[in-house]
């Protein structure tokens, strides 16, 4: 039987790097705008190679929380299994999650250390009620570390698979 989750289950390097496409740092922002007043979230679909992220794609996600929305979020497990069956039919895997803080400061909240996905990448958009919003990445490299902050780049990324 093939396994449903390779990417979630394979060893990778620690993330150094995050570089996202411009259509997903303009689109990450939007979606949480969307959502006010409650946290946007989803998934950031792409590839990792010794440490450097790309996220080519950026899916919504329910926010399937039933305790305040306004300040937490809850993907299902059943969305997580379809994005990676999805990312995976285009060659291409699930390297992490975003999620947006409403009137909030673009680092992860308690309630983010509380129960973060180990090792994968973590976008926060803060939202403040006046000025663009604030991207941020961060990982959590292994249970009971402080999250990392990681660098991020928001440029323009052709696909390896397009690249020369």
């Amino acid at each position: 039987m093939t396994s449903l989750l390779p990417s979630v289950t394979r060893k990778r390097p620690p993330a150094r790097r995050v570089t996202l496409t411009a259509p997903v740092a303009q689109a990450v922002p939007a979606y949480g705008v969307t959502a006010l007043p409650a946290e946007c979230c989803g998934f950031l679909v792409g590839s990792w190679r010794d440490g450097d992220v790309e996220v080519f794609d950026a899916w919504p996600a329910a926010n399937a929380t039933m305790r305040s929305p306004a300040s937490r979020f809850l993907i299902r497990a059943e969305a997580v299994l379809g994005a990676i069956r999805r990312a995976a039919k285009t060659g291409r895997e699930l390297v992490g999650f975003y999620h947006s803080h409403p009137d909030g400061a673009p680092t992860p909240s308690a309630v983010d250390v509380e129960q973060p996905w180990l090792g994968f990448v973590h976008l926060i958009v803060a939202l403040p009620p006046a000025g663009p919003g604030t991207l941020t990445a961060w990982t959590f490299p292994d249970p009971g570390c402080p999250a990392r902050r990681l660098a991020l780049d928001k440029v323009p990324v052709k696909p390896r698979a397009q690249r020369n």
